[in-house]
């Protein structure tokens, strides 16, 4: 099964193995051979770092499901979160903070581009 998910999410990603490898720090070799046998137990450091670069999680590239309670959108989001650079990941934290509180409290609070709280 791992086979056939990681063929797809390989293809759905538009990148070459060769990329994969590259971006994962996972050899090409390894990889190939992920793809070709069906019966395989790889290291689970190896196909974690595979799953991240396919925007991916590991039991989606063992079972082809998707985690319980996750949606398709969240995943996608995740994914392109962890692309981002640390600071960018922390800035959008704390908008994501500030929405939130906004929600609960019923604050009319915005963020700022400096990344301070403004009320408006």
């Amino acid at each position: 099964m791992l086979k056939d998910n990681l063929r797809k999410a390989i293809k759905t990603s538009g990148l070459y193995v060769k990329e994969v490898s590259a971006r994962s720090n996972v050899p090409k070799r390894t990889i190939d051979k992920w793809l070709e046998v069906e019966d395989i137990n790889p290291r689970a450091m190896d196909l974690f770092k595979v799953a991240r670069v396919l925007d991916k999680t590991v039991e989606e590239l063992l079972t082809g499901a998707v985690p319980e309670g996750v949606s398709a959108a969240a995943l996608e989001l995740s994914g392109k979160i962890e692309k981002l650079p640390a600071g960018d990941r922390q800035e959008l934290e704390a908008i994501i903070d500030i929405k939130l509180s906004r929600i609960k409290g019923g604050l009319n609070v915005s963020p700022t581009f400096s990344g301070r709280r403004k009320r408006e």
